[in-house]
């Protein structure tokens, strides 16, 4: 049954949260990491917004870069599940999570490779009852939706021994348990964003298989791999394959989507396209900053975290590959605060 959700339940979290938002990592904090001579020094830098540094344990005093770009994210769905009433809002961001750890657990055992490399500790579950679920072959403790899809994807690679299938059918149930605990949480906001994350991945899934020039072998694998849920229904989204990428704009000019699609101009690389999506994100994200307390804060919350993240990665992948600031700047995501 969906949570009866009433924005006066969070004056408290709404309080501490805002609270917290002046200590993370901002545009500010972004353009001084980019300006650090190195990623030894960019991850000093860090500490100041909340990643904690974490140490190898095969290499005493030597900085973990994963684990420690990871902290703050991990700390800041901990302390957004600790003070709100219900836990719904913090599943939609984790189950990604979730759902990277069994694909990464049913590919490493097809493969007979250990997975852990692969694993990230952010989801739901602790990523060793989802390794020994894949290895048992019993789901059961998985959410509900990715639970029925890892023993079909399972099967799929079996019988198919393409890795990609695994993918479509733990995507499409990732999606379906995230919109399954928005409604339950019984937010607009949230439920509206993941929405909006599903339209947005349909979407981009089809501009990239129109630039394999698949043809109706594309046609059919977008049929087979579109999201169900969002606001565009499956119909509208294989009208939109079938008029191709120079119709684009036309195609949604009558949707929620019209200023992402205006904002790419016509041959964009996929990743100017991606980085519009996320525009399109960030830009709903930031009408929560308006609002005096509320569930949306937290959501708002955790998704520019996530949104930070991604930017450090930039940024750190940026300097060892040796660009000029202004090429990584090209490539970093716009922040909520």
């Amino acid at each position: 049954m969906p949570a009866s959700y009433r924005d006066t339940d969070y004056m408290y979290s709404s309080a501490r949260l805002r609270a917290l938002e002046t200590k993370m990592l901002g545009r500010e904090g972004c353009e001084r990491l980019l300006m650090a001579g190195s990623a030894d020094e960019m991850i000093e830098q860090l500490a100041e917004f909340g990643y904690r540094p974490s140490k190898k344990q095969e290499s005493a005093g030597r900085v973990d870069r994963d684990a420690t770009l990871l902290s703050a994210l991990s700390d800041a769905f901990a302390d957004v599940a600790e003070m709100l009433p219900q836990p719904h809002i913090v599943r939609v961001f984790q189950y990604k999570y979730d759902c990277n750890n069994i694909k990464a657990a049913l590919k490493a055992r097809a493969r007979g490779i250990d997975p852990r490399g692969m694993i990230l500790p952010l989801g739901t579950l602790d990523p060793g009852v989802v390794t020994q679920a894949v290895e048992a072959g019993d789901f059961s403790a998985l959410p509900e939706h990715m639970a029925k899809a890892a023993g079909e994807a399972a099967d799929a690679y079996l019988k198919t021994k393409n890795p990609q299938k695994i993918d479509i059918i733990l995507d499409r149930a990732c999606f379906a348990d995230m919109l399954d605990a928005a409604k339950a949480s019984g937010v607009p906001f949230v439920i509206r964003y993941v929405k909006v994350k599903i339209d947005l991945t349909n979407i981009l899934m089809c501009i990239r298989l129109w630039r394999m020039n698949a043809g109706d072998t594309g046609r059919a694998l977008f049929e087979d791999s579109i999201i169900d849920g969002g606001e565009l229904e499956r119909e509208f989204l294989l009208g939109l394959y079938d008029r191709g990428e120079s119709r684009l704009a036309e195609a949604l000019a009558a949707t929620a989507y019209s200023s992402f699609a205006a904002a790419i101009p016509a041959g964009a690389p996929t990743s100017h396209i991606e980085r519009e999506a996320d525009r399109f994100i960030m830009n709903m994200v930031r009408e929560v900053r308006w609002l005096p307390f509320g569930a949306e804060i937290a959501a708002a919350y955790l998704i520019a975290h996530e949104y930070g993240l991604m930017n450090v990665r930039i940024i750190m992948a940026g300097k060892e590959a040796g660009l000029a600031e202004s090429a990584i700047r090209e490539r970093m995501r716009e922040m909520y605060v």
